[in-house]
This record gives structure tokens, C-alpha cells and sequence, in this order.
């Protein structure tokens, strides 16, 4: 059963896809790939979060055929300040936005690159890490409208920062379609679990497939907009 569901739900991800993006394809002056990105929302090295990302690289190469590119990062590797002296404390127009430190303007830039995004976060006591939290919060007109998803991750599901933190993504205006918790019960996860597959796979793909479908379906308004 648990496979014939799992055909099922790849079936419905190729047949959708070439919906969303039938237009967006026809058009020769128009890339043929859309970005979704992934961030892990962690400093805590060799954790589960790295653990989760590296599941969900097995379903990659899958999109990559239906010309989805994924873009992974680490927010470790962005040296983003703590401080928020810059940040302006009302959102301005993007014409009079600025970016004073060049890694704000790195992550600002990157995520202008994506057609959607995907965040994995622990429970900190109820939310989002600190440094996924501050990283959210030095950009903002990145986010309206992006497509979004959250796998939350926890001894007992991370339910309550897959909560929070939805409210979260959506207060910053983000299109938020779904999120995906996953009960480690103190298992280490390392990405090659069986148990990931048995319990959370068929919401993984949903996930998915509601990112880039919702993804595709904006990148042909933005077309036909001209």
C-alpha cells in the first residue's frame, strides 16, 4: 500500500508539474529552471537538521529531471551579524531598502534567486533557533509572496515550532504551503534512516510537490505579467 501510494504521489508531482509549468516552458526566452531553496536552520554541527537535509537530497535528482534546481544553505556559512543596528524598524519601499554589510547583501541577493524555499529547524523551546530567526529577520520584501515550507524536527515532532514557526513565515508575508514534523524520539538522523521513509516520505513529496507547483504557478503569472 505504502508503495502504491508513494507511485501515486510521484505520478500526481510529474502530471502537475507540467501543468504549472507548460506555459513557463514554451516560452524559448525564459530559463527553464526553478530554484527552490533549502535552509538548514541550525549552528548545531553533525545534528539532525544536516541529517534531514541530506533525506531530502534523495528526492534532487528526481526534480532536477522536471527542471527544478536546488540550492542548499548552510546559514553557518554566511557570517550574517547578530546585531540589528542597520535594520530598519518599519518596512520601506525596495527602492530605499539597504543592505549595509556585504553578507546581508549576499543573503539578500541569494534568496532573490529562488522561486521558493524550504526551511528544516529544531525545537528550541517552542520556535525556531536564534540564528534561523535573525537570518529571517534581515530581509523582508525577499520573502512576501515566496512560496513556503517547514520540516521541523524534535524528540517529540517538533509540533510547537512547526506551529510557531509557521506563523512565523507567514507574518513575514511568505506564501506558506505546508510544513512536515518529524518525531526523532531521541533517534540520531543521518539521512540514510529507514524509519524517515516509513514515517515522513509521502509528506515530504506533498510538501514538495505544493512548493513547486506553487512555484511554477507563480513564475507564470510573473511571465504573463510581462
Amino acid at each position: 500500500m505504502a508503495r502504491l501510494q508513494r507511485a501515486a504521489l510521484l505520478t500526481a508531482l510529474v502530471v502537475l508539474l507540467a501543468l504549472a509549468y507548460h506555459y513557463h516552458l514554451s516560452q524559448p526566452h525564459q530559463p527553464a529552471t526553478t530554484t527552490l531553496g533549502v535552509v538548514l536552520g541550525t549552528e548545531r554541527r553533525g545534528g539532525n537538521t544536516i541529517g534531514i537535509g541530506t533525506y531530502l537530497r534523495t528526492f534532487t535528482p528526481a526534480l532536477s529531471r522536471l527542471g527544478v534546481a536546488v540550492d542548499v544553505v548552510d546559514l553557518t556559512s554566511l557570517n550574517l551579524p547578530r546585531t540589528f543596528v542597520h535594520v530598519p524598524s518599519k518596512p520601506r519601499a525596495p527602492s530605499v531598502w539597504s543592505y549595509l554589510p556585504s553578507s546581508d547583501k549576499a543573503w539578500a541577493s541569494r534568496v532573490r534567486g529562488w522561486d521558493a524555499v524550504l526551511f528544516i529547524a529544531p525545537e528550541y523551546n517552542g520556535h525556531v533557533p536564534g540564528l534561523l530567526k535573525s537570518a529571517l529577520d534581515r530581509l523582508y520584501h525577499e520573502w512576501r509572496g515566496m512560496p513556503a515550507g517547514l520540516v521541523a524536527h524534535g524528540h517529540e515532532g517538533g509540533r510547537k515550532v512547526l506551529e510557531t514557526g509557521m506563523a512565523l513565515l507567514r507574518e513575514l508575508g511568505m506564501d506558506v504551503v505546508g510544513g512536515v514534523a518529524v518525531s526523532t524520539g531521541g533517534r540520531p538522523v543521518e539521512g540514510s534512516e529507514a524509519w524517515l521513509e516509513i514515517e515522513v516520505g509521502a509528506q515530504m513529496e506533498e510538501l514538495l510537490l505544493a512548493l513547486v507547483t506553487s512555484a511554477g504557478a507563480a513564475a507564470e503569472q510573473r511571465i504573463r505579467a510581462g
